[in-house]
């Protein structure tokens, strides 16, 4: 068996595209080819977007990020990771910093990094390499497999205490963070990479459904999609958040 179906898949000579396009484009999203996707960069006046990411939540599409799986025995992994990651595996609960990607442990057998797009080859090799020196690992591009649903802004934790019943107070999940459970009422992985940043990772069949349940919850609070073009002006580098 085959997983060639989680890496993103091309129309021809198109770039991917996010399972979220369609609802982008009801959005009025305007999109441009940036690090080898197609990508919404603005949903209107920029001074619009900057002023909900300022003044309440931005709601980002970015399921253009890299997000790769590590595969193999709990001792492999282990042993694996202990080697590269700064400070040895994250614990439960936690993600580390992976050569400027967020990783963390899915489970005692799987490990799940995320990157940004420019990076996720580089992380690919990185991974494989480490792979090829251990015959109990593995690694799996899971990029199409995911969505990203990014919450940025002072209001952020506020529109996703709409969305879920986990606690994402810094008492239940702290900067550096990563929960899993129901958010926008499907199964998700929740991260905080950064105070006022939380990334909701959901499987692509089923980001439409999150996408208008967050864009639904976000409107009494001021909340909007923003594009990459507003998240270039307050957003720092994915693998600066990451633990040291």
């Amino acid at each position: 068996m085959t997983l060639g179906f989680l890496s993103p898949v091309t129309d021809g000579d198109a770039p991917p595209a996010s399972p979220l396009e369609p609802w982008l484009l009801e959005a009025a999203a305007r999109f441009e080819e940036r690090d080898g996707w197609r990508v919404a960069v603005s949903f209107g006046a920029l001074e619009d977007e900057l002023e909900a990411l300022r003044g309440s939540a931005g709601i980002a599409d970015r399921s253009s990020m890299g997000k790769l799986e590590l595969q193999g025995t709990p001792e492999a992994l282990g042993s694996l990771l202990a080697g590269v990651v700064p400070g040895g595996p994250p614990e439960a609960g936690e993600t580390a910093d992976l050569d400027g990607a967020l990783l963390w442990l899915s489970s005692p057998d799987r490990a799940l990094a995320i990157c940004e797009p420019a990076d996720t080859a580089s992380l690919w090799d990185l991974l494989g390499a480490l792979c090829g020196v251990s015959p109990h690992c593995g690694v799996v591009e899971l990029t199409a497999g995911l969505a990203a649903i990014e919450l940025r802004g002072p209001r952020a934790r506020e529109l996703l205490e709409r969305l879920t019943a986990i606690d994402v107070r810094d008492t239940g999940l702290p900067t550096g963070g990563v929960r899993a459970g129901a958010v926008a009422e499907v199964p998700a992985t929740l991260l905080r990479p950064e105070d006022n940043s939380f990334l909701i990772l959901v499987g692509a069949q089923e980001a439409p459904d999150a996408w208008e349940i967050v864009i639904d919850a976000g409107a009494p609070l001021g909340a909007r999609p923003v594009g990459a073009e507003a998240l270039a002006r307050v957003e720092p580098r994915l693998g600066a958040l990451a633990r040291a």
